[in-house]
């Protein structure tokens, strides 16, 4: 990616119809910004596996979970964010 990965303090979003492959493509690009400041992570679906998230360096208090009801939830959630 352009720069050396993404920006912080921007939202991005990552779409796929395979959850594993796209999950490690985010955390593998996300991991580099938890050592400038936390990340929110706002997703319908119940599939984050925290051990995942540790294999990349990015420890629980590095991320912002929310869990909301619906897709358009999620996004209301990031705009907030």
């Amino acid at each position: 990616l352009k720069h050396g990965g993404i920006v912080s303090g921007a939202c991005h979003e990552i779409i796929s119809f395979h959850e594993g492959p796209a999950l490690g493509f985010a955390l593998h690009l996300v991991s580099p910004i938890t050592k400038r400041a936390p990340i929110l992570w706002c997703s319908h679906q119940e599939n984050i596996y925290m051990p995942g998230f540790l294999s990349y360096g990015i420890k629980d208090d590095d991320i912002i979970f929310v869990k909301t009801q619906n897709e358009t939830q999620s996004l209301w959630a990031i705009e907030q964010g």
